[in-house]
């Protein structure tokens, strides 16, 4: 009974930190495949709205099965359709191709790049 509490605890306080933020994002965490448990969802999805909030920049993850072996493609499409925040960042780990994407959305670019650079 314990356990079912603080996971409802954790489920009202995702929901209510990401009603607040600055995107329109319903989930900053995408895994299709469970690889993730709900707990580790939830303080993921509660960490990246905390990031959007001060920063402003919204922070996605995704893990994807497969995307047909266009990751790039696949995180740009995915982060245009999940959130409507001008500046953020999409990561994707495409399983089945082994793969790795960085989606970088308005001023993220710049920041990522020159941070890169130094």
């Amino acid at each position: 009974m314990k356990k079912r509490i603080i996971a409802f605890a954790i489920a009202v306080f995702v929901c209510f930190s990401m009603n607040f933020s600055a995107s329109a994002a319903s989930s900053y965490i995408f895994d299709d495949g469970n690889h993730l448990s709900y707990d580790e969802i939830a303080e993921l999805n509660s960490m990246a709205a905390r990031i959007e909030n001060l920063y402003g920049y919204c922070v996605m993850f995704c893990i994807a099965e497969d995307a047909d072996g266009a990751t790039y493609s696949y995180s740009e499409e995915l982060y245009s359709l999940e959130s409507d925040s001008e500046n953020g960042i999409l990561v994707t780990d495409n399983l089945g191709a082994n793969e790795y994407a960085i989606y970088l959305a308005g001023a993220a670019e710049y920041v990522i790049t020159e941070q890169m650079e130094n």
